[in-house]
């Protein structure tokens, strides 16, 4: 029998599951079976096998002369045999076998467009200098 189960979201883990976005029950679906001595649990085999995205946070960037001031908050998600970690500011993503090289690629393609937005910063639309100017605000560009 497939049944679901609501379960309320502790607030230690609220950023974990996007509490900031008002979510606050994670909806599971779940198979109930009968013994004869009590109801057991479990969760349905198809959602066990299925990857949960979570948040994760960029720390450091693949290039020395350039330094984070603060992390920036990503997501990872599995997508077939790839990880896919991306944002919700600047619409950036990696791809990696792993975890770290999504990460690793998810950050080569954000200083990539940090490169291109600093290019010629006088010709860019309002959103684009919008995102110039949140970067400028996270990365520090250091001298060689």
């Amino acid at each position: 029998m497939l049944d679901t189960h609501v379960a309320s979201i502790d607030p230690a883990h609220a950023l974990l599951w996007g509490a900031e976005a008002g979510v606050r029950k994670l909806v599971v679906p779940m198979t109930t079976t009968t013994s004869d001595s009590a109801s057991v649990v479990r969760i349905d085999r198809h959602m066990r096998a299925s990857f949960v995205a979570y948040s994760d946070f960029i720390t450091s960037l693949p290039d020395p002369h350039y330094q984070l001031r603060m992390p920036i908050r990503v997501v990872v998600d599995q997508d077939d045999d790839h990880y896919l970690v991306g944002d919700d500011v600047f619409m950036r993503y990696g791809v990696g076998s792993t975890v770290a090289e999504a990460k690793l690629d998810y950050s080569c393609a954000l200083l990539d467009y940090y490169d291109e937005l600093r290019e010629d910063p006088d010709k860019l639309s309002p959103d684009l200098s919008r995102d110039l100017e949140l970067l400028q605000g996270r990365i520090t560009v250091t001298q060689s």
